[in-house]
C-alpha cells in the first residue's frame, strides 16, 4: 500500500522530523521574548474571546492563539515570518500534495499552543472545509518532544468516512455538537490512536477525521505546538453546514494565506462575548439571526 493509499484509508498520516529544528528554535525565540510577555489582547482559539495572556504556575500561557500567521504590527513581524516559514516549508507542502493529490495549498487558519487546552473531539468540516467537501486538511506540528502527561493529540482513524448527522440545535450550537461527538467517541474508544510526537513531527488529517486532545495529567509539562488548516487553491471555503465564505488572500513567497488582520479593537471583546452566549444558550434564535444577517458563526 502506498502512503497516499494509506492516508486515504486511515484519514491521517504521522510524518516524523518533517520541520527542521532550526526553524522551530527561531520561532520559539520570538515566542518567548515577544509574544509570551506581551500585555496585548489576542483572540483565543480555546476560549473564542479576546484576552490578555494568562500564565500558569510554570509560566506557560493557558490560552491558545488563533491565526498568529497574520498578527499585525512591527513587534510581531519576526514571529509572523518564523510561522510562515514553517507553515509553507517545502517538506510540508510537498507532503500535503503527495498524500492528497491536490495542489497549491493555501493557509486558511492557524493556531499556536503553549500548553494543552484539551480540545474536545470534533470533525473540522463542521467549522471549516473546502467546497466541494473533504479537501481541506488539518496539520498539527510538535514544537518540542511531547510528554505523554502533557495531554496528547489523538485521532480516530477511518472516521473521515462517517458523516455524523446533526440535529437542528447541534447544527447551530458548538457545545451541543461537541457533546454529540463525545458520545460517539465514548462508544468507539477502541478506535482512538495517540501518536507519540517528537519535535518537528507532523500529523496531517482529512477534514472529516474525528480528533482532539486528551486532558493534561501533569501541568508542569508544556505542549508547544502549531495547528494549521490548509485548502487547495481551486476550492471555495466554507463548512459542512452550507456556509460559503469569500476569502481575501495575501501572498508569502508564492504561497497564499488567508488575510485576517488580527488586531484587537475594544468593541470586538463585547460582540464576541454576546455571540458566544447566544450560540451556546439560545442556538435557534442565534441561527435565525445568522441567517438573517448572513454572518459567519465561526468569526
Amino acid at each position: 500500500m502506498t502512503e497516499k493509499e494509506a492516508y486515504s484509508q486511515a484519514g491521517y498520516k504521522h510524518s516524523k522530523s518533517l520541520i527542521p529544528a532550526e526553524l522551530i528554535d527561531s520561532l520559539m525565540t520570538e515566542y518567548n521574548t515577544v509574544l509570551l510577555p506581551s500585555t496585548d489582547h489576542y483572540f483565543r482559539q480555546s476560549t473564542q474571546k479576546w484576552e490578555k495572556n494568562s500564565l500558569n504556575q510554570f509560566g506557560y500561557c493557558n490560552q491558545s492563539f488563533l491565526d498568529p500567521h497574520d498578527f499585525q504590527g512591527e513587534k510581531h513581524s519576526k514571529l509572523v515570518n518564523a510561522l510562515r516559514k514553517i507553515y509553507f516549508h517545502n517538506n510540508l507542502t510537498q507532503t500535503l500534495e503527495s498524500l492528497t493529490g491536490d495542489k497549491n495549498f493555501n493557509l486558511m487558519q492557524s493556531m499556536l499552543f503553549d500548553k494543552n487546552t484539551a480540545t474536545r473531539p470534533h470533525q473540522d468540516w463542521y467549522y471549516l472545509d473546502s467546497v466541494p467537501k473533504g479537501h481541506l486538511v488539518g496539520v498539527w506540528i510538535a514544537l518540542e518532544d511531547i510528554n505523554p502527561e502533557a495531554g496528547q493529540f489523538f485521532v480516530l482513524p477511518t472516521t473521515h468516512n462517517k458523516s455524523l448527522p446533526y440535529k437542528s440545535d447541534e447544527k447551530i450550537s458548538d457545545v451541543k455538537y461537541k457533546n454529540m461527538v463525545e458520545r460517539f467517541v465514548e462508544e468507539n474508544k477502541d478506535l482512538i490512536v495517540t501518536p507519540a510526537m517528537k519535535k518537528g513531527d507532523v500529523i496531517i488529517w482529512n477534514s472529516g477525521l474525528i480528533h482532539g486532545a486528551s486532558a493534561t495529567i501533569n501541568s508542569k509539562y508544556s505542549r508547544k505546538s502549531l495547528t494549521a488548516h490548509m485548502m487547495p487553491d481551486n476550492c471555495q471555503f466554507g463548512n459542512d453546514r452550507g456556509l460559503i465564505v469569500d476569502v481575501e488572500y495575501s501572498n508569502y513567497q508564492g504561497r497564499k494565506y488567508r488575510r485576517l488582520l488580527q488586531t484587537y479593537k475594544s468593541k470586538l471583546k463585547f460582540t464576541h462575548s454576546i455571540s458566544n452566549y447566544l450560540s451556546n444558550h439560545w442556538p435557534h434564535f442565534y441561527g435565525t439571526v445568522l441567517k438573517t444577517v448572513g454572518k459567519n458563526p465561526n468569526k
